[in-house]
């Protein structure tokens, strides 16, 4: 659920523009390496349970956040016709980069791993938007 953050963020930080376009390079590079640091503690003991696991590997998760995806990815889209600046600019796709490359690609790994076609062609979809569809060969038949 928390990989809704970044294109959440993305569409609010092109919303504000100027440096916050880099947003999401921040999140990634502060925010997610520290709450990972304070979380480590719980690490061993917590373990999500069956019915939690349920809910958040549930299949509208996974369509809501592909939908999520695609629309901030649109909106970054449309933002770069825009006059910004060359540091706005690679901020915006930065960001874009590291929505898709992260999130997106997390998603899509769970998906095309699930045995429902629909739900791998949504990880397909996924990957489209990375220009990386290709992974889906290389690691069903390269890593496993």
């Amino acid at each position: 659920m928390l990989a809704f953050v970044y294109p959440v963020a993305l569409i609010a930080s092109i919303g504000v523009g100027g440096a916050w376009l880099w947003s999401l390079v921040a999140i990634n590079l502060v925010v997610v390496p520290l709450a990972d640091h304070l979380t480590k503690a719980f690490a061993p003991t917590w373990r999500p349970s069956e019915s939690l696991q349920g809910v958040l590997f549930a299949e509208p998760v996974f369509w809501l956040y592909a939908a999520a995806q695609a629309l901030a990815l649109g909106v970054a889209l449309n933002a770069s016709k825009e006059g910004l600046t060359a540091i706005q600019y690679w901020g915006l796709v930065s960001s874009t980069g590291t929505m898709t490359g992260t999130a997106g690609i997390t998603a899509a790994h769970e998906l095309i791993h699930r045995k429902k076609p629909a739900l791998r062609a949504l990880g397909l979809f996924l990957l489209s938007m990375v220009m990386y569809m290709h992974f889906r060969i290389q690691h069903m038949l390269g890593h496993h």
